[in-house]
């Protein structure tokens, strides 16, 4: 578990990192748990290595 402070900074981070960059946009529509973070990362994964 987070402090709910954490949690409202990285909210914030995914939330506003793009106007740093090039155009874009993200949304953060749901808090996970831990089981969902591994299958984001094992998906993100097979996406890189599909490239």
């Amino acid at each position: 578990d987070l402090p709910a402070q954490l949690i409202k900074q990285i909210e914030f981070h995914f939330n506003n990192y793009k106007a740093l960059k090039k155009p874009g946009s993200t949304k953060v529509d749901h808090w996970g748990d831990i089981e969902e973070a591994k299958q984001v990362i094992r998906d993100s994964q097979q996406r890189w290595k599909q490239q």
